[in-house]
């Protein structure tokens, strides 16, 4: 149930490390995604929403994905995949339709390219009106620089993101091609959300994503 009229929504790069979701609030609606699971589980914690829009990730990690949406202990609210996993009245499909517009409905999805992208597009066919952004980097330094799926061979191949297992040797993995799946989504998803008429504000200190007036969450989360 959306408490208000805006949400954070927490990437997994490093401007998310050091932040506890656990003091932004309970009035703050918060939307978390991909391995991230590993971190909420860590402090007991979760966000409202969760999502994950990786083929990749998505088809490994079926069964952890499903095990999540089962637990009574999860207290997530909705979750958000590219097939419904099981039965729970928790978990949404979401059918991404590549070359579509955003238009801030589920029935015609616009791919973002990527899955913080698509997040944002979730919130907004909510009904959010402010997103906040943290963890949204988009500076990739330690990954393939051609597009395929990869297996992680090193712990340190969780460089790029807040929490040192994101990712896991033998785990699969998309090159995250920052050029080719998320600038482009994220512009075409700024000008959408001018014309819609919602604020997006990216609070990731270090971010590379210059579409997005920038702030800190600090200040943005005191101002709601």
């Amino acid at each position: 149930m959306r408490q208000n009229d805006a949400i954070v929504i927490m990437g997994n790069g490093p401007s998310m490390t050091g932040v506890d979701p656990r003091n932004f609030g309970p009035a703050v609606d918060t939307f978390g995604m991909k391995n991230a699971y590993r971190f909420f589980r860590r402090i007991s914690w979760w966000p409202t929403y969760f999502a994950c829009f990786d083929y990749t990730a998505a088809g490994e990690r079926i069964d952890e994905f499903r095990a999540l949406i089962l637990d009574p202990e999860v207290t997530v609210e909705q979750f958000f995949f590219l097939k419904k996993l099981c039965e729970s009245d928790r978990v949404r499909a979401v059918q991404l339709q590549p070359g579509k517009p955003f238009e801030g409905t589920f029935n015609t999805f616009g791919d973002g390219g990527n899955t913080a992208t698509n997040c944002a597009h979730v919130a907004a066919c909510l009904g959010y009106r402010k997103i906040l952004l943290i963890g949204v980097d988009c500076n990739w330094k330690h990954v393939p620089q051609t597009p395929g799926a990869y297996e992680v061979a090193d712990v340190r191949a969780s460089c790029d993101y807040f929490i040192s297992d994101y990712k896991k040797v033998g785990e699969k993995y998309n090159a995250p091609m920052p050029d080719t799946y998320h600038f482009p989504g994220w512009r075409n998803f700024a000008e959408y959300a001018e014309g819609a008429g919602l604020e997006v504000v990216n609070c990731s200190p270090e971010s590379a994503l210059k579409c997005f007036r920038k702030s800190t969450l600090s200040q943005e989360l005191a101002s709601l």
